[in-house]
Parts: structure tokens; C-alpha cells; sequence
């Protein structure tokens, strides 16, 4: 069976999506593995880079003042962490996250 040039980059783009999905499950599954073995704050670069929403910590940019923790999110394209404030229709960007915390499960419904 002989493969034209399309095929073949047809089949490469798939096994390319294919190996992104098997990154951001590996990810996943490290997240859940750090929630589960109660890690704590971890650093920011073991953080999922796939929009998942997260606890971040902020280093101070104008003092003590300014330390924070917010729900966060990595973008890709922009290469940089984000959160969304209640004042703000655009999400934000925030200036130095240095660690993270995975969220914890919602509460379950009672029965």
C-alpha cells in the first residue's frame, strides 16, 4: 500500500493531537496525585499549563501588602498566569506566581 504525502501528514497530525491529550492527563493525574498526597503549596512550574483553574499564590509586587492567593489559570498563548476579579470583564494578569495548590473537590450533595 503506498501513502500519498497528504496521508501521511494527516496521520501525523493526528498522532500529534493524540500525545498533547496524553500530556494534559499526565498532568492531570499529577495533579491529582499531589492533591491526594496533601502536598501543600507547590511551585509553580509542576502547575498545569492547560487553563485548568487553580489556587495561586502571588509574590508581593508593592510590599507585604500585596500577597495574595486567587483562582488562577495558565494561558498558553500569552505565556502568562491570569485570574478574573469581579471588576474586570477581561481576565487579568498577575504579576509574579511563584506557587500553587490544586482546588479542592466541591461539596458534595446531601442526600
Amino acid at each position: 500500500m503506498k501513502v500519498t504525502q497528504e496521508q501521511a501528514l494527516e496521520a501525523l497530525d493526528k498522532i500529534e493531537d493524540v500525545c498533547q491529550n496524553l500530556k494534559r492527563t499526565l498532568q492531570n493525574v499529577q495533579t491529582i496525585r499531589q492533591y491526594i498526597e496533601g502536598q501543600g503549596w507547590q511551585d509553580i512550574e509542576s502547575a498545569p499549563k492547560d487553563e485548568t483553574v487553580i489556587i495561586c499564590f502571588d509574590e508581593p509586587f508593592f510590599g507585604e501588602m500585596t500577597k495574595e492567593t486567587f483562582y488562577g489559570y495558565y494561558d498558553s498563548e500569552d505565556n502568562d498566569w491570569f485570574f478574573k476579579a469581579p471588576w474586570s470583564v477581561n481576565p487579568i494578569k498577575a504579576h509574579r506566581v511563584t506557587h500553587w495548590q490544586p482546588l479542592p473537590e466541591p461539596p458534595k450533595e446531601s442526600e
